[in-house]
């Protein structure tokens, strides 16, 4: 078996000798891809690197791609800051240079930072959650100053206790699964607060949210309930990308000295520079847990899957860390970035 090398027999040869000649191959993005017969060695060769059709054709282009973009280190260089925070940390940035004594009340003096094995923990979850077909669409954020908890309470246990728990328990007797994450920060404006994300399907919103506000005024240990103790953040469409963007959001307290090395075993990635957006101080979050999720997403549950996430395989370019499993994730911008977090209160 064999290829007839006798390419001068060949009336086709010379056109697809043309094609080799030009540099490209004869077919640019954009241009008819052109008729070539195989009865040639230089037309079968021509087949095999540009395939029998465009089809083809852009299949193996976009084979390429997500080929090179997992040995590529692909981060945020431009970070988003959400408009109504500028203000307020120009202001602590001017405090913190002006001032002339450091004392412990500072909320930024000892930041509890995310470390790098929570953010890969909490990354990993979700993205082992969309593989089985869950979505974090609902973002609830939780005060926990204005339902009348102080500093030195647990919010940590407070909020198993008094709500995961019970929530579990809701989500048992509606018959659904329930998967959930959650971070603690704090800050100099509310304090101690936390950003927890759910999965709920659409129909069952209302009832959600009927039960989380029955939830907060059974915790709640105030007079009355502060309309700003909790805040609801939902996207009916259960874009995965919308979803990214809060995990993020949420993300923006890690280590800034946390680094991950890539798959590649050269390059070395800061933590920091895979969330979109600007590094902000947690504050002193003194509660046992400074984040945690569900056990069903949890790496044991992972491990007995066999699923292994993107940022754990090491692959950190964030088309392929926020995307979905088909493509990667589009571009937004930053007007369409902030109009996503225009409820996320803290």
């Amino acid at each position: 078996m064999g290829f007839d090398c006798d390419l001068n027999n060949d009336a086709d040869d010379s056109h697809v000798r043309l094609f080799f000649e030009r540099g490209d191959l004869g077919h640019c993005p954009g241009e008819k891809f052109p008729y070539v017969s195989d009865k040639s060695l230089r037309g079968k060769i021509w087949h095999a690197i540009n395939g029998r059709n465009e089809e083809e054709y852009e299949q193996m282009w976009r084979y390429e791609e997500r080929r090179t973009a997992l040995s590529t280190v692909r981060i945020y260089d431009k970070k988003i800051w959400a408009r109504r925070k500028i203000y307020k940390m120009k202001k602590l940035h001017a405090r913190r240079y002006q001032t002339t004594e450091v004392t412990f009340n500072d909320p930024d003096i000892l930041p509890r930072y995310m470390k790098r094995d929570d953010f890969i923990n909490l990354c990993s979850a979700v993205a082992y959650a969309n593989s089985i077909g869950v979505v974090f669409n609902v973002h609830l954020t939780i005060t926990w100053k204005l339902l009348g908890y102080c500093e030195g309470d647990d919010a940590d246990s407070v909020l198993y206790n008094l709500f995961t728990e019970k929530y579990i328990q809701w989500c048992r007797d509606k018959g659904i699964r329930c998967f959930w994450i959650y971070s603690n920060e704090s800050c100099d404006s509310v304090g101690l607060h936390t950003h927890f994300m759910t999965s709920v399907a659409e129909n069952m919103l209302p009832d959600f949210k009927k039960y989380v506000s029955k939830r907060m005024r059974k915790i709640n240990r105030l007079e009355e309930l502060d309309d700003e103790a909790f805040d609801i953040s939902t996207h009916k469409n259960r874009k995965i990308q919308r979803q990214w963007i809060q995990l993020q959001y949420i993300c923006k307290g890690v280590d800034p000295n946390a680094t991950i090395k890539h798959a590649n075993g050269i390059d070395t990635v800061f933590a920091a520079d895979l969330i979109r957006f600007g590094h902000e101080s947690p504050g002193d979050v003194r509660c046992k847990r400074r984040c945690g999720l569900s056990r069903n997403i949890d790496k044991a549950a992972r491990d007995d899957d066999g699923f292994k996430s993107a940022m754990e395989k090491g692959l950190l370019n964030v088309d392929i860390l926020y995307g979905d499993d088909k493509e990667p994730v589009q571009e937004m911008s930053e007007e369409e970035i902030l109009a996503a977090l225009s409820k996320l209160i803290l």
